[in-house]
């Protein structure tokens, strides 16, 4: 293997680890609104 396919390898790498980090913040933004309308459901069932 040549420097220049071990580089693109790295690159590849660093693009999933940024690709990973993205999708990390899109999951905590989920987990928080369904956490948050969760909770509301539970106040409105409540109040049946």
């Amino acid at each position: 293997m040549t420097a220049t396919g071990i580089n693109s390898i790295e690159k590849n790498g660093d693009q999933r680890r940024l690709n990973e980090g993205s999708t990390n913040d899109n999951d905590d933004k989920l987990v928080q609104e369904f956490s948050h309308l969760l909770e509301k459901s539970k106040q409105l069932f409540n109040g049946l």
